[in-house]
C-alpha cells in the first residue's frame, strides 16, 4: 500500500538555507520573502557567506532560494497561495 502525502504552499512557514561545511542554517520567512539588503549587500538580501563559519554559499543555491522566496512571497500577497498543491514522492508502507 502506498501513502500520498500532500504539501500545501499556503502551509509553508519557512525556507531554511543551511551551510554545506557547517550544517547552520539561516531561515527566512516565506510569507515575509526577503529582508531589506543592508547597505553593505549591495546585490541581495541573501547572505553570500555562513554567518558563522564564512564559507561561501553557492551563488545559484543563493539565486534558487532568491526566486522562490519571491515567487511565494508574490503568491501570498495575490491571495493564490492556497491553490497551490505539491504531491509528494508516495511512500511506500511496510
Amino acid at each position: 500500500m502506498q501513502k500520498q502525502s500532500l504539501l500545501l504552499l499556503d502551509d509553508l512557514a519557512q525556507l531554511v538555507l543551511a551551510c554545506a561545511d557547517c550544517g547552520t542554517e539561516i531561515t527566512f520567512g516565506v510569507q515575509r520573502g526577503l529582508p531589506e539588503a543592508n547597505p553593505t549587500q549591495k546585490l541581495s538580501a541573501m547572505p553570500g557567506e555562513c554567518p558563522v563559519c564564512f564559507h561561501a554559499f553557492d551563488a545559484s543555491v543563493r539565486e534558487g532560494a532568491e526566486a522562490l522566496l519571491r515567487t511565494i512571497k508574490s503568491l501570498y500577497d495575490a491571495d493564490s497561495a492556497s491553490r497551490i498543491i505539491f504531491r509528494l514522492k508516495p511512500e511506500v508502507e511496510t
